[in-house]
């Protein structure tokens, strides 16, 4: 946890998390606590936020809710009736976030959900939930795009006899991106022959497997968080299982290029975030300043989870400064009209507390690096198209 305890809470800004440090989520969600942390030092260093002529440091309070739905609604009731937080982050994981924002809607506070993209979330009709990640009906608009115009040609046939396979765990996140996949097969005409559900221990798939053996789809999509990613990797790697097109969520947290080095090459993998976005703000620099100087006060690169953590930070900075008040109401409504340069991107929530102005990136394992592929005004490379060896 990381609070003051000795904090006049009419001095500072007080902003509260439940954070996935144990359990499912918590690779993902130590790398989300770095990026708040890294944030908040930041802007404190810079002299925190200014609010009617004076300057106050932020105050970020988390506590771990050990990636369980009924845990994180815990800590922020308790954050809210107990600690007078009036401020919150959403946790990591659509499921936790779907849990989450009911609080935040009932006492009226603003929540930025800087961990959850599931397209459901924004879809209930709540008005304090803001979401700075492009959500999983974009996910893989551009895969499909790489499919029908580049792969298509490559395997001598049209896009209508492209075969898609499809595997997902059972959870909102996975659930939601599976409906924008069957909504990218019928946009272009395209064939669903595997349409699995992992197994709560996605290091077992066997059964998908043996559907890709004698199934052969010219795309194969997985969903499955960190465990899923690189147990798929694994198996058709060992299995020598040859798919022209393999899309995989979850890259950059589960580490594939490190932990999967081989395996992992051709793999296209969606993507919120890179350090090479030609993106910038007043407070980061650019994304590279960003990267840079995250790497060396962690140690570590800065996945897309940390980068995303410090952004809505960053937002909510935007927001205060803009209305110039710590009135919940009116950060609420001056989220809802922000329009604003980040770092991580562009922010632009409309109606249901969707980003949309900030388009979802394409990136490919192409000698052992993530090369970006898409949006087009960024994509530096042709995507490789991996043919299946001749029987």
């Amino acid at each position: 946890m990381a609070a003051d305890a000795s904090h006049d809470n009419q001095q500072v800004i007080h902003i509260g998390a439940a954070i996935s440090l144990s359990g499912t989520f918590a690779t993902s969600g130590r790398y989300v606590r770095d990026g708040y942390e890294f944030a908040v030092e930041t802007i404190n260093a810079r002299g925190g936020i200014l609010v009617n002529g004076e300057h106050r440091e932020i105050v970020l309070t988390y506590r771990d809710d050990r990636s369980e739905a009924g845990e994180a609604t815990t800590i922020v009731e308790n954050m809210v009736r107990q600690e007078g937080v009036r401020f919150l982050l959403g946790p990591y994981s659509t499921q936790l976030a779907q849990a989450v924002e009911p609080i935040a809607e009932r006492y009226k506070l603003p929540m930025l959900e800087a961990g959850a993209a599931g397209s459901s979330l924004f879809e209930r009709g709540y008005r304090y939930l803001f979401g700075v990640l492009t959500t999983t009906e974009h996910y893989m608009d551009d895969v499909f795009v790489v499919a029908a115009e580049k792969a298509a040609p490559k395997l001598g046939k049209p896009a209508s006899e492209i075969r898609v396979g499809l595997a997902v765990r059972d959870d909102r996140f996975s659930r939601d991106l599976r409906d924008e996949v069957l909504s990218e097969i019928r946009k272009h005409d395209m064939r669903l022959v595997i349409d699995d559900r992992l197994p709560q221990d996605p290091t077992d798939m066997s059964m998908t497997l043996d559907r890709v053996k004698r199934l052969e789809p010219d795309i194969m999509v997985i969903s499955g968080h960190e465990e899923a990613a690189l147990a798929a990797l694994d198996h058709l790697h060992r299995q020598r299982i040859a798919v022209p097109m393999l899309a995989v969520t979850h890259c950059h947290p589960a580490n594939i290029i490190k932990a999967k080095p081989g395996f992992s090459e051709g793999v296209f993998c969606p993507m919120q975030w890179h350090p090479s976005v030609p993106y910038r703000d007043d407070v980061f620099g650019s994304a590279h300043d960003y990267a840079e100087k995250f790497s060396r006060r962690y140690g570590y690169p800065p996945p897309n989870q940390a980068a995303q953590a410090s952004a809505a930070i960053l937002v909510y900075l935007r927001a205060i400064e803009k209305c110039d008040s710590l009135d919940p109401d009116k950060v609420r409504e001056t989220l809802a009209a922000l329009e604003t340069e980040t770092f991580y991107g562009p922010i632009d929530f409309d109606d249901g507390g969707r980003n949309i102005a900030k388009p979802m990136l394409l990136m490919q394992v192409i000698n052992g690096e993530y090369v970006m592929l898409a949006p087009n005004k960024f994509g530096r490379a042709e995507p490789v198209i991996q043919l299946r060896p001749a029987r």
